[in-house]
């Protein structure tokens, strides 16, 4: 939750945010036009130079291989100074290189330092994030790092003038500034016993460490998509010089970061509403379009076309493909998950360059952006065969709901009540409630938030059933709270109502007040939705007098609320509140007034269960 006590923005996760930007920022100026400086510089063959390019990765690897387990007996601090001081050496080093084996060499030290300055800004967050925000602070530090990826191969491109000085220096800088973030970042104080217990396993244990058999699939898929963006990455400058179009390219990434950001929200509420699918097969056939287009674009507009299909096909594929990693692994080992999948990206990322270098003096880089293409319509292939199928019309939604569906139904009879405010519903409910001799839980759900998350009451019921329902707002939740991990406080306390309520309709028969429980109990059995509205001028009536409130405020109340709960609604199931085939039953009580209703819903509900048991 997020209160005092677990609080996320504090001076110490920004610095290491702002720490691991850096670090990747200075990867990818380097990244974008080392291909081209070994070629033009060093007369490397473009094989030679796409695997000094890629040796990078090999550092890399091998830091997270060897230095991962060895992090916390180090020091956390340490490790960072460490990392950041290996990667300052590298780079230094990079003045002093004459031939393209001096280079490979310098840019595995440059790899090894990225590679323990990255993981230790990993494990920092890991310890230093509340366990109750884990999701949310993992997915802000992720967002940095895709921050990352644009504007440092923009910087990198930007200011390239044929020789590395330039953005050696700027990257060599930055990285003096990632050292002074992590002399302000408070770590938090580790155990000192050690855990031996993986000292006694056996190698097939050691392995499982790294790789998760269930995120495999999807990794390797991702290892070949990935080999797109690598050649993208690595031989983009060089073709631009080929085909004239230096100039555009200079925009060629911040196109790709502005489409990558802008379609998140589309392609996140579509995986969620629709399933994976919807937003996987569109991916690979974007990215496969794009790099066809780059293998015959001849202007400044069709490249930064290209740039705008890699945000939409690479991008979405990136944070789709992780996602599924996750939701395929168990839930013990959602972290070896996500491990196995960036593992099989940075192979990709970084030993395609190497891989490609072979064949472009045969098929020109023109051949290789073709082959790259169809490589990506295979992956669409791949996919079906080996995940796709698994996921067909399943979403996060979904999931959820048979989440929900899947604990064992109560013989009991569950009675939601939803309800305009002032109308008279909770009252209503307690009759109802009073008459089968079943507990009616409307202050209670509030009461249990309270004891499980520590909040006060008073901002557990300000807070729990409201969402602004301005164009401001919508704006802002529509892009905001798209983002994996982005959530309100809303929003979480909405996951809690839905497990309380389940918790309670588990328990047995029971009257349920608001809380979106006609929804989220809509797929068991045994369940009576019930939706109660008066007129304005009746609710605001009751509101006036049981408030003491002028009819004026109490009318201006009635409106402010029913409009916050109907986003409310809307915002979390997309659906309309009042939208009568959300329930079984809907009634006007100013006709009868608020006895003679819960009278003629009793009969209702009895003829229902006499009927259907």
């Amino acid at each position: 939750m997020s209160n005092g006590y677990n609080k996320l923005w504090t001076r110490s996760y920004i610095l290491n945010n702002m720490t691991c930007f850096i670090i990747n920022v200075s990867y990818y100026m380097l990244m974008v036009i080392m291909t081209d400086y070994a070629v033009s510089r060093l007369g490397a063959s473009l094989s030679m130079a796409g695997f000094a390019t890629g040796s990078f990765i090999v550092g890399a690897l091998l830091a997270r291989i060897f230095m991962g387990g060895q992090i916390e007996r180090i020091g956390l601090k340490r490790s960072a100074y460490l990392g950041l001081a290996i990667f300052i050496l590298g780079l230094i080093l990079n003045f002093f290189i004459s031939n393209i084996w001096l280079l490979s060499t310098v840019r595995i030290i440059q790899g090894i330092g990225f590679g323990i300055g990255s993981t230790t800004t990993g494990a920092i967050m890991a310890h230093m994030v509340p366990a109750a925000r884990r999701g949310e602070g993992t997915s802000y530090y992720a967002m940095f790092v895709t921050l990352a990826t644009a504007i440092g191969p923009y910087a990198g491109s930007a200011f390239y003038k044929g020789n590395l000085f330039t953005d050696l220096v700027i990257s060599t800088l930055l990285l003096v500034v990632a050292l002074v973030c992590v002399r302000y970042v408070s770590v938090p104080e580790l155990p000192t016993e050690k855990d031996n217990r993986t000292a006694d396993s056996g190698s097939e244990g050691w392995l499982s460490n790294f790789i998760e058999p269930k995120a495999l699939p999807i990794a390797v898929i991702t290892l070949l998509v990935s080999l797109g963006f690598a050649g993208i990455l690595g031989f983009v400058s060089s073709y631009e010089k080929e085909i004239g179009l230096t100039e555009a390219g200079k925009y060629f990434f911040i196109v790709y970061a502005a489409f990558t950001l802008i379609s998140r929200p589309f392609t996140g509420r579509l995986f969620d509403k629709r399933g994976a699918n919807v937003v996987m097969y569109p991916a690979f056939f974007i990215f496969g379009i794009g790099l066809l287009l780059l293998s015959i674009a001849s202007t400044g507009w069709e490249l930064l076309l290209v740039a705008a299909c890699m945000g939409l096909g690479f991008g979405t594929y990136m944070s789709c493909a992780q996602a599924i990693a996750i939701m395929l692994s168990p839930q013990n080992r959602m972290g070896v998950g996500t491990s196995t999948f960036f593992t099989f990206m940075d192979l990709g990322v970084g030993f395609g360059p190497s891989l490609m270098g072979l064949f472009i003096p045969s098929i020109g880089f023109s051949g290789l952006y073709v082959a790259l293409a169809v490589i990506q319509f295979i992956c669409a292939g791949l996919y079906l065969i080996t995940t796709g199928r698994k996921l067909k019309h399943t979403s996060h939604s979904a999931s959820v709901a048979a989440s929900d569906a899947a604990q064992p139904a109560s013989a009991g009879l569950m009675i939601t009540i939803a309800r305009e405010y002032g109308c008279g519903g909770r009252e209503i409910g307690k009759q109802i409630a009073s008459q089968f001799g079943i507990p009616c839980y409307d202050h209670q759900i509030i009461e249990k938030i309270v004891s499980e998350s520590n909040l006060s009451s008073s901002l557990v019921s300000d807070e729990e059933q409201r969402v602004s329902p301005s164009e401001l707002y919508r704006l802002y939740a529509w892009y905001a709270y798209s983002l994996p991990g982005n959530t309100s406080i809303a929003e979480q306390l909405f996951d809690l109502d839905r497990r309380i309520i389940n918790h309670f309709a588990q328990e047995g028969s029971c009257v349920i007040i608001g809380r979106l429980a006609n929804l989220i109990l809509k797929d068991r059995p045994n369940v009576i939705r019930i939706f109660v509205y008066a007129s304005k001028e009746s609710e605001a009536a009751r509101v006036s007098a049981r408030d003491k409130l002028s009819l004026n405020e109490a009318l201006e109340k009635v409106k402010r609320v029913n409009r916050e709960r109907a986003a409310h609604c809307e915002h979390f199931t997309h659906t309309q509140w009042k939208d009568a085939t959300n329930y079984d039953i809907t009634i006007n009580s100013d006709l009868y007034g608020i006895h003679e209703t819960a009278k003629l819903l009793i009969g209702m509900i009895q003829e229902k269960v006499q009927t259907h048991g």
